[in-house]
């Protein structure tokens, strides 16, 4: 296999190259709507709604209650809502 093809293989989404401009970690607990332009990783709990153009991230101890909107949303962790996205990757853990 080529250099090149690998590398095609190797980026699972267009967020992978992107910088994350948000983080609400582990340990936090996020009560209200989440609105950007960036990329959000959610790593703790939120009830709301979270809108993003560019991308979100649910990792894998993330729980949300509320909507998603995004061009691209990769899930690792629970959602209880709607997901509006051009591009959702589910991964085992979601």
């Amino acid at each position: 296999m080529a250099k090149e093809d690998r590398k095609k293989e190797a980026v699972i989404s267009k967020l992978d190259s992107l910088p994350i401009t948000t983080v609400v970690g582990d340990d936090m607990v996020f009560k209200g709507d989440i609105q950007g332009d960036g990329i959000v990783r959610i790593d703790g709990k939120v009830e709301g709604n979270i809108t993003s153009k560019q991308g979100i991230i649910l990792g894998e101890k993330a729980e949300v209650k509320g909507s998603l909107e995004s061009d691209n949303i990769i899930i690792f962790g629970y959602i209880k809502g709607t997901i509006r996205t051009k591009e959702l990757i589910l991964r085992s853990t979601g």
